[in-house]
């Protein structure tokens, strides 16, 4: 058995499952501006490929 309080271990899980909660809304907003990036790109894309044929 651990000589650390059970407080102390249930604080550590909650700052633990916090710091994880961060990280995958930090993913998920590079995500979205990875995405919006490449639409961006896409629609830059098709704009040159439509001037070229004009």
């Amino acid at each position: 058995m651990s000589a650390e309080p059970i407080g102390a271990k249930a604080r550590e899980r909650r700052a633990h499952a916090a710091a994880v909660r961060e990280w995958a809304r930090r993913d998920e907003r590079l995500r979205r501006i990875s995405m919006l990036a490449g639409l961006i790109a896409l629609a830059a894309a098709v704009g040159l490929a439509l001037a070229a044929l004009l």
